[in-house]
């Protein structure tokens, strides 16, 4: 059923309010799922075959409204517990859903910004459409909020695992739109069209004073980068905390960062992701298939958001000034090669060799522009040598190249690297066959294409231990401000909402607003089971392929309790006089008083 209107609520402890919020929804919806974060007791109304209920114990916050997407089909609304809605809200949304033929995600309260980097995500300097004043047009925005929110689920599905922190679910809707093209409109709509409850707080007069972690996510999603760092790994577990550390501490002093690092289908590596947290600017991706390091490097080449690109291997430590130099000497050279050292075990600083010249050049370890390596369709996708075929080719074509003139990084020798194993070593014939490849070309050139695989996004947790944005505002890059502009032909229309009440509800003649509004492309995404830790597909064709790896990670199934709503609710009421209250270690919870409501509604009271 395409066309089912699905609202969807997450509730923390306002029964008073909630049950005011389902009664102004009630009739204009197909079927209500509403999560119960952390309640004690189910208020013995919401039992009712409408509605879904779900327990859960508040680890996402609002971000359960997105609990049941990739099940549904049809008109996904999100509201909050705290608002009323009017009688025409669902008909409302649904024209502007289909206005923009459902490539677009309508909301009627935003907040944008009109320069990257941000000091602060609940600054004074965003630029905030609230849902109760008056909006004249329809404006394109950054973040929507999604207690006024409404889609098709045509446009897109993600599952939980992509909201990694809670009561976040208006950042993350507009990180994730950001990165898939996808718009959030922020549509006209009168002062009072949807009403506030009184509470006694909320997530953003919780959050306002503390937003490091909206900030940094906004800051990293929508921000330009300085550089870019991609790490492939295999089978190196034991080194790639250190190695992702090093990277880190290299970058303390850039301005906007990023590190990708690709996981070569190693199922230990993707299980090490999945029990440990990271630095906000470290992705995962996972191949699908054993490629070699060169495909990795060619395929997260396309991803980046910057015009530099640092190429580093995931069993090597960086030195703490390396990124900032490589990126100086970007700016005169197109290409970069490091000095290192080699070492086994440990490195010991203090011992003199490590100060000393190398003579030692990264090939596979070095810095380049994009464009460059772009240019000439990136390596060949060998298992091994493709790097030294690379620097043959870019300095056939005199691609202006650095080498470093102090150590950069430290080039760790073990059984398990490239140049040891007994299968890739500079003395295997599979190396020497590529060898022998790369000295018979005659043609220098780019290669004939990019080649590159197929790999999942992995949604990783996130640690915020030391991440700081003060050095991420010495440089502000203005990026083309959000449609705000005030149309002068407003026609107000009053639309009765019902016998004894009318609301002023705005009526703009705009049709220039979709000149505003970038095309977005048809997406089909497939329903995946909700899960604590998945993976997104993003440019996946072999349906078995991708069972395989879901299959690592639904042992981590997160429970939510689903609630049967073919109860006695007599019985439910009896059992409740004659029950306790429900004592708890910290707390002791008082037994709700149940009154019988009152309505038209249908759901019975």
């Amino acid at each position: 059923m395409k066309n089912r209107v699905i609202y969807n609520i997450t509730s923390y402890k306002r029964e008073d309010t909630l049950i005011n919020t389902i009664k102004s929804i009630y009739n204009q919806c197909d079927v209500i799922n509403l999560a119960l974060n952390d309640y004690d007791e189910i208020p013995v109304e919401l039992y009712d075959k409408k509605i879904n209920l779900f327990i859960t114990d508040n680890d996402k916050g609002d971000a359960y409204k997105f609990y049941k997407l990739m099940d549904s089909e049809g008109y996904f609304f999100t509201i909050d517990d705290d608002l009323i809605y009017p009688e025409n809200y669902t008909d409302y949304m649904i024209g502007k859903i289909e206005e923009y033929k459902r490539k677009s995600i309508v909301t009627l309260h935003s907040r944008s910004f009109e320069s990257f980097p941000i000091k602060n995500f609940y600054g004074r300097h965003s630029i905030v459409n609230h849902f109760n004043s008056i909006n004249p047009n329809d404006i394109k925005v950054q973040f929507g909020g999604t207690g006024v929110m409404a889609f098709h689920t045509d446009l897109f599905k993600i599952g939980m695992d992509y909201f990694r922190e809670p009561n976040m679910a208006d950042v993350w809707i507009g990180k994730y739109s950001n990165e898939n093209n996808i718009d959030i409109i922020c549509v006209k709509h009168n002062s009072g069209f949807v009403t506030q409850q009184k509470i006694n707080e909320s997530i953003y007069e919780n959050e306002f004073k503390s937003d490091l972690k909206q900030t940094v996510i906004t800051n990293n999603s929508f921000t330009n980068k300085t550089v870019s760092i991609i790490v492939p790994t295999f089978n190196t577990v034991e080194y790639l905390k250190e190695c992702l550390d090093s990277i880190v501490n290299s970058c303390k002093e850039i301005n906007n960062f990023e590190i990708l690092v690709g996981i070569d289908n190693c199922e230990e590596t993707l299980e090490f992701v999945k029990t440990n947290k990271f630095n906000p600017s470290v992705q995962f991706f996972y191949f699908n298939e054993n490629v070699g390091p060169y495909i990795i490097k060619n395929t997260l080449s396309k991803r980046v958001k910057s015009e530099n690109i640092i190429f580093f291997d995931s069993d090597d430590i960086m030195k703490k000034d390396m990124v900032k130099e490589i990126i100086k000497d970007l700016t005169n050279y197109e290409c970069v090669k490091p000095m290192f050292h080699n070492f086994y075990g440990e490195i010991n600083e203090s011992d003199p060799k490590y100060k000393e010249s190398s003579r030692l050049w990264g090939e596979g370890v070095f810095g380049i522009k994009k464009e460059a390596f772009l240019r000439f369709n990136g390596f060949e996708g060998w298992r091994c040598a493709a790097d030294s075929d690379f620097m043959a080719r870019i300095q056939k074509n005199g691609v202006r190249t650095s080498l470093g003139k102090e150590i950069l990084f430290y080039r760790r020798i073990h059984s398990k690297g490239l140049t040891s194993d007994v299968k890739t070593n500079y003395g295997s014939s599979l190396r020497k066959h590529y060898v022998e490849l790369s000295r018979q070309k005659t043609n220098f050139g780019p290669l004939d294409e990019l080649i590159t695989s197929e790999f999942v996004l992995i949604y990783n947790n996130l640690d915020f231990t030391d991440v700081t944005v003060a050095n991420q505002l010495t440089t502000i890059k203005e990026i083309p401000k959000v449609d705000n502009k005030p149309n002068t032909q407003v026609d107000e229309v009053i639309k009765k909402l019902d016998n004894t009440t009318a609301v002023r509800v705005v009526e703009s003649r705009i049709p220039e607003v979709k000149k505003y509004v970038k095309p977005v492309e048809e997406k089909t995404v497939k329903p995946e089971p909700v899960t604590e830790f998945k993976l997104e597909e993003t440019n996946i064709s072999n349906n078995n392929v991708r069972e395989t790896v879901l299959s690592l990670v639904r042992s981590n199934t997160k429970v939510v309790r689903q609630v049967d709503p073919n109860v006695n609710k007599d019985a439910i009421i009896n059992r409740r006089s004659e029950t306790k209250p429900i004592e708890k270690p910290t707390k002791t919870v008082t037994e709700p008083k149940i009154k019988p409501l009152k309505g038209k509604l249908g759901f019975n009271f």
